[in-house]
């Protein structure tokens, strides 16, 4: 091994040995932007943890319906965790398959083929026509996913105007980007906002039956807007649920 690539791996060890994310958690901003992004995907574990539960006494989804919905889970966190290093690329494609993942969850419990499906164009328009996804509330949950699901995409085509943070040197390796980490977050929130509201949206009677301090938690990761028009609509028999 020459001694320019010795010393080069020397500066990458040493900068993966010192690598610490304090400073980043004594930045105000970071932090809001952290707990803003638990909070919302807390929501989401319960669910998925009362689903599982519920399963058990009722088989309110299938298995491989569950098994997708942990998958995007941990797209979830794992897209979380990339973002709170610094590597917003890598933290922009996991949430992008979040969402591949998510909606496989809800189509597969009626179609199991389309966990077989390569075709995202194709499993987009499978979901415009789902129940989960017909009714006015849940077309509007439904534009918004797929429209973030297409700016998310740019960052995988390498679109011109967006700002990659990839790793092309030693320097260019995962740091804070206060825009790029605040893009992030804004994805991530609409995101889950729209899950939330989802789920909230067709699995009530599952709300409904949790325990009442786990659905009091459940619903205070949600926006009082997305609450607001999915009771109202409930309460005007608008939805069946």
């Amino acid at each position: 091994m020459s001694r320019e690539i010795s010393q080069d791996a020397a500066v990458l060890t040493t900068y993966l040995k010192d690598f610490d994310l304090s400073e980043s958690i004594s930045n105000p901003q970071y932090l809001n932007y952290l707990k803003s992004m638990h909070k919302k995907s807390y929501g989401y574990l319960l669910f998925l943890a009362e689903l599982e539960q519920q399963y058990k006494e009722i088989s309110l989804v299938t298995e491989l319906s569950i098994t997708y919905y942990k998958e995007t889970a941990s797209d979830l966190m794992q897209s979380i965790f990339c973002w709170s290093v610094g590597s917003y690329k890598t933290a922009n494609l996991t949430l992008r398959s979040a969402i591949e993942t998510f909606l496989k969850a809800i189509l597969g419990n009626d179609n199991a083929g389309i966990y077989d499906e390569k075709s995202v164009y194709k499993i987009f328009e499978i979901a415009s026509q789902h129940s989960f996804f017909l009714n006015g509330i849940g077309k509007n949950y439904y534009t918004t996913i797929h429209a973030l699901y297409k700016e998310l995409c740019m960052f995988a085509h390498s679109a011109r105007n967006v700002e990659l943070g990839s790793i092309a040197s030693l320097n260019l390796l995962p740091r804070y980007d206060h825009k790029m980490s605040s893009n992030f977050n804004s994805f991530y929130l609409k995101l889950l906002d729209s899950i939330l509201g989802i789920i909230l949206l067709n699995y009530n009677s599952l709300i409904n039956n949790m325990h009442p301090l786990n659905k009091g938690i459940f619903l205070s990761t949600m926006t009082l807007k997305t609450k607001k028009e999915i009771f109202e609509a409930i309460e005007n028999g608008i939805l069946i649920v």
